[in-house]
């Protein structure tokens, strides 16, 4: 029974990494590339580029795909389940 509760635990642990992993790529990423696509169409300059600074979202797309691989790490530490033999 001990186990099935740290599987669990572990279970929404990694269910947290990756809501957050989510959370992080959608606010980091999508949101300056919206916010420089509005900018665009606001001056309709073909010359400036969508993105004034891409090392931003990169960066966040590169915190949250870390997080999201320690929620696989997490996952790898679930105990399985001994079979039981029915005689």
């Amino acid at each position: 029974m001990a186990n099935e509760r740290r599987n669990e635990r572990v279970k929404l642990l990694a269910n947290w990494c990756n809501t957050i992993s989510a959370s992080v790529i959608a606010l980091g990423t999508a949101a300056p590339v919206i916010v420089g696509v509005y900018d665009w169409f606001k001056v309709l300059d073909p010359v400036k580029p969508l993105v004034a600074n891409w090392q931003i979202p990169a960066f966040w797309l590169i915190v949250g795909a870390v997080i999201h691989g320690c929620g696989h790490a997490f996952i790898e530490g679930i105990i399985q389940k001994e079979a039981q033999h029915d005689e």
